[in-house]
């Protein structure tokens, strides 16, 4: 017998065994991962791992607009085929797209909801956000991320309203969605894959890329990661763990190519004088030569480079790269608002784009801020290849897909699932360890926290109301993500010593014994076990 949640009711032996698929379509690359999550109720141990990870290059997108359709379809096609871990092809998959495709909106003048001496509920909670979703956001539009703030119940702050009695309840809101047409286009092409799965969850990449890099210490004293990728830099500014604000700026890598692009060359002629030709470009491929050279540091003012009969100097490719690294700085400060005192953080640069020398120092000097650049993903899950800078937002979207899967396979009662549909298993394998022909790694530590779906953001306790200044732009948000979205579910089980097979549960009091001590469990795991 099947619950709402899609699951079956636990069977004698409880656990559960889910594989999820994600992909992060950038304008410059498509990145994807499999991998499973297992939980075996019979000796209490839960493991995360990767199976495979795909990365190729992007084709038809440009600022995450759909330019080329054919062109993204048979990348993405690509993308879903290596993914495959059985003859079934990949039937949900969950996507990260660039902050271009995403709008963003805010209620700070504290939306109000009358009661009569009522007890609040999560459906109550639920139905604040349904009444800010229709004064802010039009009918079509999909939320991505949503979260509720400086909440006050009968006009004292609180940071979790469910089961309190209220008068009244007041909140700020913030939503990251997408407009109606762009979400069913993203629907309609993957319809067009052969073999096409069904999009489960769209998420935006500067914002799984937070939760791959940041700890909550750094969420709740105030931190501003920039995601600076091919296309697009990605703002996002948390304090007191609340997702203040989200915004996208459309300079990226590209920017500093397509000004290489345009160097003054010198051609060697057969005589051999050298002259300057106005009219001459360089290659892209050339240009991302010289950008690599730079970022490598092996590129000097007096040097000259030369490719073929093509002659470019050195100190013309530094002049250049300075001039778009104060560029990009200048627009960074432009989306910020004036929280400098308040995000004691900092500015967190991570992306391609976080490997060019001298646009950290721009941007301290243009912000203010301290800034930390080549920002790495502070967690590991078994099975996945070395990472850098630039898989951040895909290992963030994998975490995100895992921990909202963990979250319903609780509510369900810990089962077993077969890929996304529910089937009951009592299954032997080794918690931990990855499945037959899948990928290995050091078991280094992993998943992104707690994703909870009701109003409570923020530390706990009561506490005085944070008041955004005036000047954030009305922005961007998903499914829910709310109180304390955590840092990483740590490498759970490689150094978990075994346990003693615990028996089988005999009676629904077992069970609920057994669900309840996971959940303590779950929590010592992630207060205990993490960096």
């Amino acid at each position: 017998m099947l619950t709402t949640d899609g699951f079956e009711k636990p069977m004698e032996k409880q656990g559960f065994h889910s594989t999820k698929t994600v992909i992060d379509i950038g304008n410059a690359q498509i990145k994807g991962i499999v991998g499973e999550i297992n939980y075996s109720g019979t000796n209490d141990q839960l493991s995360v791992s990767v199976l495979k990870y795909k990365e190729i290059e992007s084709g038809g997108l440009v600022r995450s607009e759909i330019t080329a359709e054919y062109d993204l379809i048979s990348a993405v096609a690509v993308v879903l085929d290596a993914l495959r871990v059985s003859e079934r092809p990949v039937d949900k998959v969950s996507i990260g797209l660039g902050g271009a495709a995403f709008k963003t909106a805010r209620a700070t003048n504290r939306l109000v909801t009358e009661y009569q001496a009522k007890t609040l509920t999560e459906e109550d909670i639920e139905d604040f956000y349904k009444k800010a979703q229709r004064e802010l956001l039009s009918p079509g539009d999909r939320v991505i991320h949503r979260e509720m703030y400086n909440i006050r119940v009968n006009d004292k702050p609180t940071a979790s309203p469910v089961g309190r009695v209220a008068d009244t309840l007041r909140a700020d809101v913030y939503f990251i969605y997408m407009e109606e047409a762009a979400y069913r286009r993203y629907e309609d092409l993957f319809r067009k894959i052969p073999d096409g799965p069904a999009i489960e969850r769209i998420m935006a990449n500067g914002y799984t890329a937070a939760m791959a890099l940041l700890r909550n210490e750094e969420k709740n004293a105030g931190v501003i990661l920039a995601d600076i990728g091919w296309g697009t830099t990605d703002i996002v500014i948390f304090k007191r763990n609340w997702l203040l604000d989200f915004e996208s700026i459309p300079f990226g890598m590209m920017h500093f190519i397509l000004d290489l692009c345009k160097l003054p060359q010198f051609i060697n002629y057969k005589d051999g004088e050298q002259r300057y030709t106005a009219k001459s470009t360089i290659s892209q491929e050339y240009a991302e030569e010289l950008l690599e050279l730079y970022i490598q540091n092996k590129i000097g003012a007096k040097e000259t480079f030369f490719k073929e009969t093509v002659y470019c100097r050195g100190e013309y490719i530094l002049e250049l790269i300075a001039m778009r690294c104060e560029h990009i700085a200048e627009e960074i400060k432009k989306v910020l608002p004036n929280l400098n005192k308040d995000l004691k953080k900092g500015i967190i640069l991570t992306g391609g784009g976080s490997r060019i020398y001298g646009l950290a120092e721009k941007i301290k000097e243009k912000t203010g801020h301290s800034v930390v650049c080549n920002a790495l993903p502070f967690f590991r899950f078994h099975g996945l290849p070395e990472v850098d800078e630039r898989m951040a937002a895909v290992i963030g979207l994998f975490g995100e897909a895992i921990e909202a899967e963990y979250e319903r396979a609780l509510k369900a009662g810990f089962l077993e699932t077969d890929g996304d549909t529910a089937q009951p298993v009592e299954s032997d394998r080794q918690p931990g360890l990855p499945d037959q022909g899948a990928s290995t790694g050091d078991p280094k530590i992993d998943e992104p926290g707690t994703e909870q779906t009701g109003a409570q953001t923020g530390t706990g306790g009561e506490e005085e109301p944070f008041v955004p200044p005036q000047d954030i732009p009305p922005s961007v948000s998903d499914q829910p993500t709310g109180d304390d979205i955590d840092e990483a579910f740590q490498n759970i089980l490689g150094n978990r010593p075994s346990e003693k097979k615990k028996p089988e549960p005999k009676s629904s009091e077992d069970k609920r014994k057994i669900k309840d001590k996971v959940k303590i469990w779950w929590q010592n795991i992630k207060e205990n076990y993490m960096d």
